[in-house]
């Protein structure tokens, strides 16, 4: 099976890339490497051939180079381990079950009644099962499947990736966990290895990898026990507010895991890569080792199609160190600003094709304080990021002191990105500022995780404050947790399940199709064919002006003069009518009747064939 050797052979250029680089590395550290460097290369490698060969040759290209590129690298190198112990196996083991149990619950699964996810995910899987699918089965184009005549701008590679093993016959929920729970495990993994590598206690990587897990203010255990108080406990631990998201109370910043780790799948497959180059970028700044500064050059200029704002961030993080060692040096760091050259140079054609077809006026504007309520910025804050920004200095102080310390530049340059991100709004969305405030806490949550080590070091008072802190700190993201683990969420039913596979047999896999722009339609979700226009709620956050072609899918749903002529011009192969498209548009399935070759009728469900009319059929 094509998925299973795909697996083994980016396991094994990891393996060989990660021997040819010749560190002594923890075993934590090597196996994330391992898993860091085969997850990005055969995202990019498998993406470059499909697209280059077409998936079927490309396919088997890319397996097969990727394994021979790891036989090449590892060639007389061994990988060198040390016998660090600081990382604790029991905290491993419950964090991979803790994960495993919320992948399997949130990624697509079947039950009697239908298909399933969970909590945030609901929204944004059905975007990625509709990547996922497209990349699956039909051409390798960059047009996007979800809107048509517009290219495809979002970081797509880790669905590609997600298609590939669909291609190669993985199912689609275990391709979507396994993915997801390698890159957060590997991504926390290199958190651990940050920040043993920042401080001299032991236990700071275990308290920053839990900082991460359960991350949440202390605010939300207030309001829930406020709200025990006067309704009681809910029968079912899904019937919980997110305590760590309620946007309502202003608490907005959110358990990572719940609302970013399991439905950002962009996010999280940019943490491997990501946090691959924050370990070399800590090596080189402990040692000046100029190799394994290029190497954080390069992780990071591949970030850009796996993950945009983990680009802006690591870049940023780059030129910050640059900055940095010049000034301590005073003189150019030029292994610094090389690898800030390296990075750019890879990103450019990336960055130019996303931002080339995306950016417009408007996309980004100045706001100041972000989405904090006027003259409330510091409250907000503190009720998001609770202690984390209140003891944000005692770490800058701790870390200050710490020789040669790597969590002193990340800690600066966690609250400098802060700054700037309640300065400016870089999307359309303002909640996607978030994506930058992720980076900014799990950097802050290295610098605390210092601070709390020490503190259990010491005993006494000190260790029952470290205890109290870490509670407090956690306790809120324990809860939301609790509560994800218990969200069941249906986005399909057994009857839309079993209309996808009459429509993968009625429609081409390079179709077109009309639809309405229901977030979990059944054509673009499990079929993967692409559609005219997706769920407006994704294209306005995309920079995407869809006012024109929504006028245009009114006039061709409704049958009125043009539509022959916006069918061609939208390159429309197929008309969708539904319920859905009944209710938006008011679709007029007794013209298309009229007029085109209906290809099928499933209870309330009709498919039109618009590439001929029925008078040119007649005639043929």
């Amino acid at each position: 099976m094509l998925a299973v050797a795909l697996v083994v052979a980016s396991g094994l250029c990891g393996w060989g890339a990660a021997r040819r680089l010749g560190w002594t590395l923890s075993w934590l550290e090597a196996a994330g490497l391992v898993g860091a460097i085969g997850l990005t290369a055969s995202s990019w490698l498998s993406f470059l051939a499909a697209f280059a060969l077409g998936p079927e040759v490309g396919l088997p290209v890319a397996i097969v180079a990727l394994g021979a590129v790891g036989l090449v690298l590892a060639r007389g190198r061994r990988l060198v381990l040390s016998d660090d112990a600081r990382a604790s196996w029991l905290s491993w083991i419950a964090l991979g079950l803790v994960l495993a149990l919320l992948f399997h619950g949130h990624m697509f699964h079947v039950e009697r009644d239908g298909l399933y996810t969970g909590g945030a995910s609901y929204g944004d899987l059905a975007l990625h099962a509709t990547l996922a699918n497209h990349f699956a089965t039909a051409p390798t184009t960059l047009q996007s499947p979800i809107v048509a005549g517009q290219a495809l701008t979002y970081p797509f590679l880790g669905d590609f990736l997600v298609g590939m093993l669909v291609r190669g016959g993985l199912g689609l929920s275990l391709a979507f966990a396994l993915t997801g729970w390698l890159s957060v495990m590997i991504g926390l993994g290199f958190v651990h290895a940050v920040a043993v590598r920042s401080s001299p206690s032991a236990g700071a990587g275990t308290i920053a990898v839990w900082l991460v897990v359960l991350s949440g203010s202390a605010v939300g255990i207030l309001f829930a026990a406020s709200d025990l108080h006067a309704h009681g406990a809910p029968a079912h631990l899904a019937d919980l507010p997110n305590y760590s998201h309620m946007r309502a109370r202003n608490v907005v910043f959110a358990n990572l895991v719940s609302d970013f780790f399991l439905p950002q799948r962009a996010l999280v497959a940019a943490l491997p890569c990501f946090w691959a180059a924050v370990v070399a970028a800590q090596r080189g700044w402990r040692t000046d080792g100029r190799h394994a500064i290029t190497v954080a050059g390069v992780a990071m200029g591949l970030l850009p199609m796996l993950h945009t704002h983990s680009f802006l961030y690591g870049i940023g993080l780059l030129v910050w160190l640059a900055i940095w060692r010049s000034v301590t040096m005073r003189a150019p760091a030029w292994a610094w600003w090389r690898a800030v050259a390296i990075a750019l140079v890879l990103a450019a054609p990336q960055l130019a094709w996303q931002f080339g077809h995306s950016w417009q006026h408007g996309f980004g504007r100045w706001r100041l304080g972000w989405i904090a309520p006027r003259g409330q910025f510091w409250w907000f804050w503190l009720c998001n990021w609770g202690l984390a920004l209140v003891l944000a200095p005692v770490a800058l102080v701790h870390a200050r002191r710490t020789p040669r310390s790597f969590a002193l530049p990340l800690l600066l340059a966690a609250l400098v990105v802060f700054a700037v991100a309640n300065l400016y709004q870089f999307q359309p969305h303002d909640w996607d500022n978030m994506k930058f405030f992720v980076y900014a806490y799990m950097f802050v949550a290295i610098g605390l995780a210092g601070v709390l080590a020490s503190g259990f070091a010491a005993g006494g008072l000190r260790r029952g404050a470290s205890a109290l802190v870490l509670v407090a700190m956690t306790a809120t993201g324990a809860l939301s947790l609790a509560r994800e683990a218990d969200r069941h969420d249906r986005l399909a039913s057994t009857a839309e399940l079993a209309l996808a596979t009459r429509l993968r047999s009625v429609l081409p896999v390079d179709a077109r199709v009309l639809t309405s722009d229901q977030h979990n339609h059944v054509v673009p979700m499990l079929t993967g064919r692409a559609i005219v226009m997706g769920y407006r709620g994704w294209l306005w956050t995309y920079g995407i002006d869809y006012r024109e072609l929504e006028r245009d899918i009114g006039v061709i749903y409704a049958g009125r003069p043009g539509t022959e002529a916006l069918l061609r011009q939208r390159g429309v192969t197929h008309v969708y009518i539904g319920p859905g498209e009944r209710r938006s548009f008011h679709a007029d399935a007794a013209w298309f009747g009229d007029h085109y070759r209906r290809v099928l009728l499933y209870g309330d469900v009709e498919v039109f064939d618009v590439r001929a009319p029925r008078a040119l059929i007649g005639r043929r």
